[in-house]
């Protein structure tokens, strides 16, 4: 049993899930980094009352471009920049 963990086909199908959830990860972190972006920048022209009214619109812009929000991070939190 411990063999077939350890096996070079174990090996390659894990670096195959590794390269396929690469472009999905890059995705992730352009739509988290363009949130960011967006929001530090709209921070410093609007107060954080306003930031908050337009962070679900821009949310969805993200979205827009960069397909479904992140799973598991509220949209408002990836708008927002509530994020690592």
């Amino acid at each position: 049993m411990a063999e077939a963990a350890h096996s070079p086909g174990a090996y390659a199908d894990a670096l195959v899930r590794i390269a396929g959830d690469a472009s999905v990860q890059h995705r992730r972190r352009g739509a988290l980094d363009l949130a960011g972006t967006l929001s530090r920048t709209l921070a410093e022209l609007m107060g954080p009352d306003d930031l908050r009214r337009v962070a679900p619109g821009m949310a969805r812009g993200v979205a827009d471009l960069f397909g479904p929000p992140v799973q598991g991070v509220p949209a408002s939190a990836v708008a927002a920049g509530e994020f690592s």
